[in-house]
């Protein structure tokens, strides 16, 4: 339940008696504390003769109002705050033996306690969450606290047991009272920038000149206080995004990724720029800070992807985020704004069941997954006219795929000089698997196949039955038969890289996918694609799937017509499509809100069999 940095806790001494002690010879003639225990009956006794009382709880977070309860909420705790009680209000999760304060899992315990200015404030709060955590625990439960590692370099005979006064635990509902009226007072009480200058021009008691001084001073953004973007160097190139300056912008975060490592400001900043520079999909972008702002939230986090989810033409995704802003009252008055403008919109557009995003918002060029038509070989050469066609154009042999249609693209893309956008991989807006018919000479296949036994990756075998075909070098193979020895090469050229790069392993069989999906969430864990090794990385985890799907389920390709492989589709027997490269781009770009690649696996197995 708790975890305490640098010393002993607090409040957690409350529920033992210094007789309840635990002690341990560790060396010759050495005994040691080594911990406390007892049952949670007496722990409840205990605080309830310290005045620490489930009723006293139940007020104190009553007495934490909505407003309170939001603008000390830490990161995703804000979305689910009203569903809080007292166990999770003050629970302190961490105690930092140097500040003597509990950190807060679910509310920043520390901020409030300062803010409070209630003696021991700190400790009180965890005594009742304590209280309110064990009043629905067995009463003859067993509670330990462990002090093994704090007495281990301690002199012998120390004991950390100590007396901890709870005196003032009746102050603090009426001290949380207090302090959401003084909260309220100091909100009020504020003007913006925007109303200073109103009231400075109604006034006619500045000149011009004066006053645009004041302009220019109420204009500029003061850091946040705390968070990812309170970095001077993290706040300069915001500063810089925020004036249109992208000019250098993505060196600079190279720069800082170089130096500190990939944070989530720096993660932030770049989608941010490619936001503006349109250089990724609006929709990508959104998915990626959503699952950002899980566990780091900011209102300039909150505010961009709001902003990204309306550029991808999704204003209900975008509502819960500008929600968000406007319910946290630490929130800037420029960024409150924003999302004021994006509320007002998406509202509208809600109700009016608009499907796009308004023309007005500031121009961002929009990259839409394209969904190639699934038809044979034969029938998409006679599609109508108007019907979207399959791209003729063959890899360039640079390790990108090209050929890209602007207003129907799929992700990810890489700005280059010039404002010209070229794409790194293709097909991540292709689904999982669907029901599909099955190719012409799959039902004479499948009944005779049999699942290949465990292989090495890096010797993989030729595929059963291929004979007088090589693999493709450069370019995309025309045929079944150069798919499958193209794929088998590019997958153990893999397992050779897995080999020397990571001192893996990799077999064909379902420990190697875990292997495979480990290694792809380390190397990718923003989901951006930024050089053409790395797609080339990326389609030889494409071509192992495709192998391995092949191999073990009886998986054919049944349609190679399109120019990039993340369309080319293969049917899993008896009638299940799937696209394997679509689905690795898909594994790095959706994450965990879809089944890994092992369940993904497990369900293309069992449709099999059924």
């Amino acid at each position: 339940m708790l975890r305490s940095e640098g010393g002993p806790p607090e409040a957690e001494y409350v529920l033992f008696d210094s007789a309840e002690i635990e002690l341990r010879s560790v060396a010759l003639q050495s005994v040691r504390e080594t911990g406390y225990r007892t049952t949670v009956g007496n722990a409840l006794e205990r605080l309830e003769a310290a005045g620490i009382t489930v009723a006293l709880a139940c007020e104190a977070a009553e007495a934490l109002a909505p407003a309170l309860r939001a603008a000390y909420a830490r990161g995703a705790a804000r979305r689910a705050v009203q569903l809080l009680g007292p166990a999770e209000l003050f629970d302190g999760y961490v105690y930092d033996a140097h500040t003597k304060s509990y950190q807060g899992l679910w509310v920043d315990l520390q901020a409030l306690a300062t803010d409070l200015n209630v003696p021991n404030a700190s400790a009180v709060m965890q005594a009742m969450s304590l209280v309110s955590l064990l009043a629905d625990s067995p009463r003859k439960a067993e509670l330990h606290l462990s002090t093994a590692d704090y007495t281990r370099d301690r002199r012998v005979g120390e004991r950390s047991h100590r007396r901890v006064s709870m005196k003032n635990a009746e102050l603090l509902p009426d001290a949380l009272r207090m302090l959401a009226l003084r909260k309220a007072f100091e909100a009020d009480a504020t003007h913006t920038g925007s109303e200073l200058l109103e009231i400075l021009g109604e006034r006619g008691t500045v000149d011009s000149a004066r006053l645009r001084k004041f302009q220019d001073a109420l204009s500029v953004s003061e850091p946040p206080r705390r968070g990812p973007l309170s970095d001077p160097a993290i706040w300069t190139i915001e500063t810089n995004l925020s004036a249109g300056e992208t000019e250098a912008v993505i060196e600079h975060i190279d720069m800082l990724e170089r130096t500190r490592g990939r944070q989530p400001g720096t993660i932030y900043l770049r989608s941010r720029a490619a936001l503006m520079l349109g250089s990724e999909a609006p929709e990508v972008i959104a998915e990626r800070l959503s699952q950002l702002s899980i566990s780091h939230s900011f209102p300039e986090l909150e505010l961009l992807t709001a902003q990204a989810w309306w550029a991808a033409g999704k204003p209900s995704r975008a509502l819960p985020f500008a929600r968000n802003i406007l319910a946290s009252p630490h929130t800037s008055e420029e960024v409150r704004a924003r999302a004021e403008l994006i509320m007002g919109r998406a509202s509208a557009a809600e109700e009016k069941g608009a499907a796009s995003h308004n023309r007005s918002t500031p121009a961002v060029r929009s990259l839409r997954p394209i969904s190639t038509p699934d038809l044979p070989v034969e029938e998409r050469r006679t599609a109508p006219p108007g019907a979207p066609q399959p791209s003729t154009q063959r890899d360039s042999g640079d390790g990108y795929f090209s050929g890209l249609d602007l207003e129907h693209s799929s992700v990810p893309a890489v700005l280059l000089g010039g404002g010209q956008v070229k794409p790194w991989m293709q097909g991540a807006s292709m689904p999982p698997f669907r029901s599909d018919f099955p190719p012409a000479n799959a039902g004479q296949a499948s009944p005779r196949f049999e699942p290949r036994p465990t292989e090495l990756v890096e010797t993989l075998s030729r595929p059963p039955g291929i004979h007088g075909a090589s693999p493709v070098e450069d370019g995309l193979p025309r045929s079944v038969s150069e798919a499958r020895l193209t794929f088998t090469h590019l997958s153990r050229e893999l397992g050779r890289e897995y080999r020397l790069r990571f001192g893996s392993v990799l077999k064909t069989d379902l420990e190697g996918l875990e292997l495979v999906q480990t290694k792809l969430r380390e190397t990718f864990p923003d989901g951006i694609i930024r050089t053409s090794e790395e797609a080339l990385f990326l389609r030889k985890h494409g071509a192992f799937l495709s192998e391995l799907i092949a191999r073990n389920l009886g998986a054919e390709w049944s349609d190679i017509s399109p120019s990039e492989f993340g369309y080319w589709a293969m049917i899993v027997p008896p009638a299940t499509r799937i696209w394997p490269f679509g689905r690795i781009l898909r594994f790095l770009f959706v994450g965990t809100k879809e089944r890994d690649l092992v369940s993904y696996y497990l369900e293309l197995n069992a449709r099999g069999r059924t």
